[in-house]
């Protein structure tokens, strides 16, 4: 009290980043269900779903999901809220039954397929952290 850097103490509560990661995952989740609608080609992110699929899977039932979050990865890799669109990939990649269920495989599997697609397009990565998967920025 009374002395000059009164005005100028920030009060950091731990988690207060997640705050606003999560306020922001309606939008990223637009973001997300729009970018992955669009019809482009796979050669413009240059994953072969095909081949994810077909070493880790053992029919192409892969590909399509492979390819959504190929073109959000791509999509995010020069944005400059990558951070928090990775935590959002993260959420919907945990959250949502059409990417961490699949038949006759266990969620790891998936998070080592979508771990190939993050490496190779260089965004976000997998960190595996007990039972739990995230997506985290890349420090490539």
């Amino acid at each position: 009290m009374g002395g000059e850097d009164d005005g100028e103490e920030y009060d950091y509560v731990s988690g207060d980043n997640y705050y606003f990661s999560v306020s922001t995952f309606l939008q990223y989740e637009d973001e997300f269900n729009s970018v992955t609608s669009e019809s482009s080609s796979s050669k413009e992110h240059d994953v072969d779903c095909n081949q994810i699929s077909n070493g880790k899977f053992s029919n192409n039932d892969f590909s399509d999901r492979c390819d959504k979050v190929a073109k959000y990865l791509y999509y995010i890799k020069e944005k400059d809220d990558n951070d928090n669109r990775c935590r959002c990939l993260n959420y919907l990649l945990n959250t949502k039954t059409e990417f961490n269920a699949y038949p006759d495989k266990k969620c790891p599997d998936l998070f080592k397929a979508y771990e190939e697609i993050s490496d190779k397009l260089k965004t976000c990565y997998v960190c595996s952290k007990g039972r739990n998967h995230v997506f985290q920025k890349s420090s490539f």
